[in-house]
């Protein structure tokens, strides 16, 4: 998982423009209003945050 975020943090980089930021921010609101990929507090894989400890 460490490393499919890390190569998504570099292809970001690599290709930093608005445009990318713009398609970014569109795709989540659609996830968001669709919710789609989200997960329900029952089946959450992480718990609560319990802040910076």
């Amino acid at each position: 998982m460490e490393r499919k975020v890390f190569i998504y943090d570099v292809w970001y980089v690599t290709y930093l423009s608005f445009n990318n930021d713009l398609r970014i921010l569109l795709k989540t609101l659609q996830k968001l209003f669709h919710k789609e990929s989200i997960t329900s507090i029952e089946n959450a894989s992480l718990g609560a945050w319990q802040g910076n400890t």
